[in-house]
């Protein structure tokens, strides 16, 4: 019994209503005057097919305001209904909920004499005063029908009421007439949205603006949604907003391709005749409007206006139409410019103020603007406008959401009017909640119930009306990429950007250096923790160690002079820096032999290498002869149990030494290599002078050419698992071919995170990156935002860091 009042009043909250069946006249009649929703049924079984297992229900069941429902409605399933019935709720006092049910009296009905308490009399009719589960309702018969209410006072006034005089309301039974049939069905009477709101978190309701619309809705419940169809009936004689949407000729709804995926709300109004719009506000604000000249002329150029509320500001934006030259001379009209992400915004020497599109989007002041494809987009500040153009370029939109993208099949394709408001709106507006209520939504998870959408069609004083509550499954909580923070240098970025394990809390920070050799480390939600001055560019990666084998990391780097070893607080560990007599000429080596944090370091100056424990201290049982200047930094690969240090020299010597530096095996020819050194399937491999693949043995020296051929412009990668062959826009990984959009790529990186290998190249062209698994599958959600200095990393948390100027990017992914 509980459930009709939780159903009743989750339709109140989401604003919707729904039709039912052939309801007499004579039902209607018998109406609480002051009734704010309407059920109308014909078996109780309806609403609980509909009710069971329903997990919208169930997260919202416990409110305070479900409670005193459940308690008022305590006799419905006590009471038979007979054909039809409809059940009202109403309010009495400050904010008492009443229930009142009306159904067709059996012939034969008798008070049930072992609930009956009491009988009394009033206006000649008598009045059964009865308990269930210890909640006192009234029952009386009158005109063949059983009224039955859990206030006295309601009773006493429909039993008082003169129909020959009396209409319940002319627009519920407009609605009524034109919907009424045989499924279940919700009627709302509501105007300010605010209104359902308070009712459901048990605030105080008024009810004197609240009675202008009747909305009536059917409902369809899945397991991935919630919907409600229906109907909205509303007068152009009164001032409200339903007719500011009439006539307006629907366009589609370009919103969801521009609003980002943490979104608060977005609203969007479409129209296909400017000059309705115009009149309507006039007529509903009584006097001229949309005069001043930069707000017709974005009406005149624009199809859509959308109101943006975002975790970062709020916006104003419009979808333009097809347009060589645009309206507004935004250069002429701006005091400043500035470029984000190859984006120019302007900022605008006057402001736009929206008063006069009230109340259509709320009356702010934009200075800030940006023309981002078909997309016009206004702000207060910059900072909103790059939240929305990283969003926009990422992809991150709430089109690419796996639930948006099933629900909108069920939307129309064109709308006067569409709202999407987030759970998390809802979790975060009011303050004023009871103690249970506010634990209580605390606990609901907003990705369960990610938004509630509204959609409206509108006619001539009605609209179709469509509300959707998506219900987030596992398939559909894909991993999503997000741009989770930014960081700006006072210079520009020379080194980097590095991911680094931050073993305080699981997770991963970004290390980059400024060409004033400054040293940054970053949180990914872009919060420098520190800054340290070096002595030079920092050459090659930054390695994470663990020299005291405590699970706490370290970074180890070299510059052109110096080998650093700092902790996460970027202090120098001790014995470091290591400060050496030549110049280092390759970026540091870093070994681990036996894979229990013995590190040895190898340095390369020119044509000698020197070894050095994670001391500082130098490992003078390693001697190596030199042979000629090293053309790259030493690699580790094993075999076996042996343990081979390779490297080639200017020389085109191909050198495969032991721990000690002694050399391990003879390589009898050159091998002119123009590629790395990889080591996959237990042989060295590399690229020729010819741009063949060649593989050596390390056991034997032997050296095979294969009949791989690459072009002079083609790239080849590869880990002990993976290997990588790039050509132009097309990549084939392991034996999958992948055919990216023409550009001008990178060279195809291979980073393992988390025991899997994962592909990234960045089109630098489009700024755009892309990451594959070793299957050739592109992530999810890719490509994003992203220039050539770019990397990706991490564990369980995964990351992908690019450096646009002097700016550092950070998604989650």
């Amino acid at each position: 019994m509980k459930r009709v009042w939780y159903l009743l009043v989750l339709l109140v909250i989401f604003n919707s209503c729904k039709d039912e069946d052939s309801v007499s006249d004579d039902l209607v009649a018998y109406l609480p005057s002051e009734s704010i929703a309407v059920v109308s049924l014909t078996d109780m079984a309806q609403l609980n097919e509909f009710l069971s297992n329903n997990p919208i229900i169930n997260a919202v069941n416990q409110l305070d305001r479900f409670q005193d429902l459940a308690t008022v409605g305590s006799f419905l399933f006590n009471t038979p209904v007979k054909d039809e019935a409809l059940i009202a709720l109403s309010m009495e006092g400050k904010n008492q909920p009443v229930i009142t049910m009306i159904t067709y009296a059996e012939k034969s009905q008798v008070p049930d004499s072992l609930s009956t308490t009491k009988t009394i009399t009033y206006n000649d009719i008598k009045i059964n005063v009865r308990e269930v589960d210890d909640n006192t309702y009234y029952q009386a018969i009158k005109d063949g029908l059983t009224i039955t209410s859990s206030s006295q006072i309601v009773m006493e006034s429909i039993l008082r009421r003169n129909l020959g005089d009396f209409v319940f309301d002319g627009m519920f039974k407009d609605l009524y007439d034109r919907t009424h049939g045989n499924d279940l069905s919700f009627y709302i009477r509501s105007q300010n949205k605010s209104w359902f709101w308070d009712f459901m978190t048990n605030q105080t309701v008024e009810l004197t603006n609240n009675s202008k619309n009747w909305y009536q809705t059917e409902v369809d419940a899945t397991d991935s949604k919630m919907q409600l169809d229906g109907l909205v009936i509303y007068k152009d004689s009164i001032k409200q907003k339903q007719s500011l949407y009439n006539n307006l000729e629907a366009q589609e709804n370009k919103v969801a391709q521009l609003l980002p995926v943490s979104f608060i709300k977005a609203r969007s109004i479409t129209y296909g005749d400017k000059a309705e719009l115009i009149t309507n506000l006039k007529t509903y604000h009584n006097k001229a409007a949309g005069k001043d000249g930069r707000t017709t002329a974005i009406l005149e150029n624009s199809n859509e206006l959308m109101q943006l509320e975002l975790e970062k500001g709020n916006a104003i934006a419009m979808h333009l139409k097809p347009y060589e030259e645009l309206f507004l001379n935004l250069d002429s009209l701006s005091s400043d410019k500035t470029t984000y992400r190859d984006q120019v915004i302007y900022t605008m020497s006057e402001p736009w103020k929206t008063n006069n599109l009230l109340p259509l989007i709320d009356n702010r002041s934009y200075k800030h603007v940006i023309v981002l494809d078909e997309f016009m987009v206004w702000t207060a500040s910059v900072e909103t406008l790059e939240f929305i153009i990283a969003n926009y370029q990422n992809g991150s939109t709430l089109s690419s959401l796996a639930w948006w993208q099933e629900q909108s099949k069920e939307l129309a394709t064109s709308s006067s009017l569409l709202e999407v408001i987030s759970t998390q709106f809802y979790k975060d507006t009011e303050e004023n909640l009871s103690k249970n209520d506010r634990e209580l939504l605390d606990k609901i998870e907003a990705q369960d119930f990610p938004a509630i959408i509204h959609q409206y069609v509108h006619e001539n004083q009605f609209a179709t009306y469509r509300m959707v509550v998506p219900i987030n499954n596992q398939q559909q909580l894909a991993p999503l990429v997000a741009q989770v923070g930014t960081y700006k240098s006072s210079n520009d970025i020379v080194a980097g950007p590095f991911i680094f394990p931050n073993h305080t809390n699981g997770s991963y920070d970004i290390a980059i250096q400024d060409v004033e050799y400054n040293l940054t480390l970053i949180a990914p939600d872009g919060t420098a923790y520190w800054s340290k001055q070096l002595d030079n560019q920092i050459m090659g990666d930054i390695q994470s160690v663990d020299t005291y084998k405590n699970g706490r990391r370290q970074l180890l780097f070299n510059t052109q002079n110096q080998v650093y070893l700092l902790d996460r607080n970027g202090n120098d560990v001790d014995g470091f820096p290591i400060k050496t007599r030549n110049d280092i000429t390759q970026p540091l080596s870093l070994f681990d032999y036996d894979n229990n944090k013995n590190y040895r370091i190898l340095l390369t100056l020119d044509d000698e290498l020197i070894m050095y424990n994670s001391s500082g201290n130098k490992v003078n049982g390693f001697k190596y002869t030199s042979d000629g200047e090293i053309a790259e930094s030493p690699q580790h690969f094993r075999k076996g149990s042996k343990d081979y240090i390779a490297f080639t020299t200017s020389s085109n010597k191909l050198k495969l030494l032991s721990r000690t530096g002694d050399v391990r095996t003879e390589i009898g020819q050159t091998i002119d290599n123009t590629s790395e050194l990889y080591f996959k399937d237990n042989l060295i491999q590399t690229l020729n002078k010819n741009r063949e693949l060649i593989k050596i043995n390390p056991t034997t020296g032997k050296i095979t050419t294969t009949k791989t051929v690459l072009n002079n412009d083609d790239y080849i990668e590869m880990s002990s698992r993976t290997q990588v062959r790039q050509s132009k826009n097309e990549l084939q990984i392991n034996d999958n071919s992948i055919e990216l959009p023409y550009g001008t790529y990178t060279p195809a990186r291979i980073q393992s995170i988390n025991g899997k290998d994962f592909i990234y190249t960045v089109d630098t062209g489009e700024n755009k990156v892309y990451i594959f698994d070793s299957k050739g599958e592109m992530v999810p959600f890719l490509p994003v935002y992203g220039k050539a200095m770019t990397t990706i990393g991490g564990l369980n948390s995964r990351f992908i860091a690019t450096v646009d100027g002097n700016e550092v990017l950070i998604y989650s992914w």
